[in-house]
């Protein structure tokens, strides 16, 4: 049973623990649902949060949520489900928390296909139908699922009968069929958007593209992981790295600086200074994680479907 909404002010850190109802086991644990640790009640977003994302794909994103809560009080009827797409390591899930947190005293519910899973036959669609049943007592809320394509993938012959009623249970849930969804906002986020099952893609009515950085968001990035360790690097030699990082993600450049860092330490110098010169070692020996092929696949996927970018 989904427990009643708590008293006292929602910005206050509480955790909801819901139980199943089946337990043929004798275990009230074994069912108990992994909610507790989705609960994500935030009341505002870290700078640094919203500076590992892009400006213009930020300002979109965040039109969209203010728009939800803003249609909410004017009556009018607002988007039902925003979808995050791009390459790996271009900072979906940060863009999510970063603007959702932005909306006041909403509640925010960040969960991944595998909290909905279970080994047991029926319960994962119980799980779906709790966390939306959760969010309509606690609206306004936000549901932010990540790799949200792991748990709607598109249908055919092969695919089990327990993940056919999952998705089922999501399409029905998503639509509101029964129930009133107004104040609920879901959120996806994908690498591969082109495996999600139409009907899912439908009712993820506000598309967005987070493309990979360009040249001044990643000198952007390259500042931010130096943050205040010492060093020699001037503007213009941050600015030369985002120029020989074309085709690097967020998280490709954090790894170039991480590797960076140890550069000293291998040659048994100062841990907490480095050169320019470590900073190109580092970038001759990484590459960048994000393919080629796929990235034309996303870029096809927002020609055909994306309504933003």
């Amino acid at each position: 049973m989904v427990p009643k909404e708590p008293a006292g002010d929602l910005r206050e850190d509480y955790h909801v623990h819901l139980r199943g109802s089946l337990d043929p086991l004798g275990s009230t644990e074994l069912y108990a649902l992994p909610f507790q640790k989705a609960i994500d009640l935030v009341t505002k977003a870290t700078e640094e949060d919203k500076a590992k994302n892009y400006e213009e794909a930020l300002r979109l994103y965040q039109h969209a949520v203010e728009y939800f809560l803003h249609a909410i009080k004017c009556k009018r009827t607002p988007w039902r489900g925003i979808l995050l797409f791009g390459p790996p390591g271009t900072g979906k899930s940060y863009l999510a928390k970063a603007v959702a947190t932005e909306a006041n005293n909403s509640t925010f519910f960040s969960v991944s296909s595998s909290d909905l899973m279970s080994k047991w036959l029926g319960e994962s669609e119980k799980l779906v139908k709790n966390l939306f049943e959760l969010a309509r007592q606690q609206k306004p809320s936000i549901i932010f699922i990540d790799e949200v394509d792991s748990l709607c993938g598109s249908r055919n012959e092969n695919e089990s009968e327990a993940a056919r009623r999952i998705k089922t249970e999501f399409l029905v849930q998503m639509q509101g069929v029964g129930n009133n969804n107004d104040g609920t906002l879901v959120l996806g986020a994908t690498n591969i958007p082109w495996v999600l099952d139409s009907a899912i893609r439908r009712r993820f009515e506000k598309r967005i593209y987070i493309p990979l950085p360009e040249e001044a968001a990643r000198a952007q990035m390259f500042r931010l992981h130096l943050g205040s360790t010492p060093h020699n690097l001037t503007d213009a030699n941050i600015h030369e790295l985002a120029r020989k990082t074309e085709g690097y993600s967020g998280a490709d450049i954090s790894i170039i600086v991480r590797d960076s860092l140890m550069q000293p330490v291998r040659k048994v110098q100062s841990a907490t200074h480095f050169k320019k010169s470590d900073m190109l070692r580092s970038l001759a020996t990484t590459r960048p994680t994000v393919n080629a092929e796929d990235l034309l696949k996303v870029k096809k996927f927002s020609e055909d479907f994306g309504q933003e970018s």
